[in-house]
Parts: C-alpha cells; structure tokens; sequence
C-alpha cells in the first residue's frame, strides 16, 4: 500500500526573523504564527490525514493544535537537531566565534558534533527511526508535523549554499530512502 506522508514545518515563532539556530530551544509561536498555523489548516484537512506525528516542542504543537487534530502522537525523536552553545545564535556569529566547526560542519562530517549538542550521526539515526515508524504505520495518509530536517536557511544570508544543499541533498535521501521502504517491501526492522 502506497502511503502519503504530509510534511509540515511549524508557523513562525519570536526568534523567526531574527534567523537564529533554534533547535531544541522551546519556544511557542508568534501572535501571527497562529494566523499562519490556522490558514493551512483547510488545506491539510483536504487530504484528510489518518494519523498525526508532531515533535514534543511548544512551537510544533501549538502548531498543529490550530488543525485541530483528533489525536496527535508525540514523538521525540522528531525534534530540531540540539545546536548546543549555537542556540540562539546568528550564523555569522557563530562563524565568528568557531570558524573551525562552522568548516567541518559545511564539509558534513556525520562524526560533527554541535558545540555541546548533538552528533549529525545521532540526529540522522533518530530521524530514521521516525521514518520507519511513519512506513509501519497503517494508516494511508500520515501528517508528520517537524520536517525531517528544518531547511529554514536562507540563502545569501551567510549561510552559503554549500551548507544548504548538504542539507537538502540529506533530506532528500532521508525521504528516498523511507519511500522506498514501502514501495520495496523492504523491512523496516534494524539489520
């Protein structure tokens, strides 16, 4: 059975304009987050999802609290990756303070670890194992709120787009790899 997996990332929160790394920072949404969060809501409900996912921070629920789901699953392993002494921080400040890290982090080293935060490597492994858990399900239509990866970066920002499409080229395996479990019949169960 072929299944439908919706990805929604959260409304704007306090810190969105200001574009700094919040990853496990808990914040809730901005008064116009709400707006936002509400005014998708029609367009989720028309694909009428059997099953929702969310991440267990504020900003996530608060979110899909505006869809108004029946039951709503949450999930650690969905959260933001822990950017450690990053949170909170703008890019070009942190590549002012670590520009050693900020160069191994764009290579996309999986041994990267944030400054006291978290490994790429273990972010990547719970990431999969929120994909397996979305393939096992039985529903057809599952509505996964906190994309996989968080590609809020904006280009030209100081960013670069090095950075940026190791991140989405990540993504984009990361969710290759969870279609083709289905399509494949390929076991979800850890070799």
């Amino acid at each position: 059975m072929k299944k439908r997996l919706l990805l929604l990332r959260h409304a704007s929160h306090a810190a969105s304009r200001q574009h700094r790394f919040l990853g496990s920072t808990d914040i809730g949404l901005a008064e116009h987050g709400f707006v936002e969060a509400a005014s998708i809501a029609p367009l989720i409900q028309e694909y009428k999802p059997e099953r929702f996912f969310s991440s267990p921070l504020k900003r996530c629920i608060e979110t899909i609290g505006q869809i108004s789901p029946p039951h709503v699953e949450i999930n650690p392993d969905l959260r933001e990756i822990d950017f450690g002494r990053w949170e909170g921080m703008t890019f070009d400040q942190i590549r002012q303070s670590d520009p050693d890290a900020v160069r191994q982090w764009a290579a996309y080293d999986p041994g990267f670890s944030f400054p006291g935060g978290e490994r790429i490597s273990d972010f990547l492994t719970r990431v999969r194992q929120a994909a397996k858990s979305f393939v096992s399900c039985s529903e057809k239509t599952v509505l996964k709120k906190e994309p996989l990866l968080d590609l809020d970066l904006r280009l030209g920002e100081g960013t670069g787009a090095a950075l940026a499409m190791h991140l989405v080229e990540a993504a984009v395996r990361i969710l290759t790899e969870v279609a083709s479990f289905d399509e494949a019949a390929v076991s979800t169960a850890d070799k």
